[in-house]
């Protein structure tokens, strides 16, 4: 169970990587994310999206974000 704060705080970063505002992330947004000073690549994306997105649609809402 997450706090209010805490689900404010995951919306802002879900928010801060959903660069085109569609209410979800999609590999290639999630390809610049940065892991000690390196973005994770579209492959390391791709395969994180696959674990996460549970509803199988290729794309992580913020629910399943949470959920994580």
């Amino acid at each position: 169970m997450l706090t209010p704060y805490e689900i404010q705080s995951l919306r802002l970063w879900f928010d801060s990587v959903d660069r085109d505002r569609s209410g979800t992330i999609e590999a290639h947004e999630l390809q610049h994310l940065q892991f000690e000073n390196r973005p994770i690549g579209i492959v390391c994306a791709i395969k994180m999206i696959k674990v996460f997105d549970k509803d199988r649609n290729g794309r992580i809402d913020f629910f399943e974000y949470c959920a994580m």
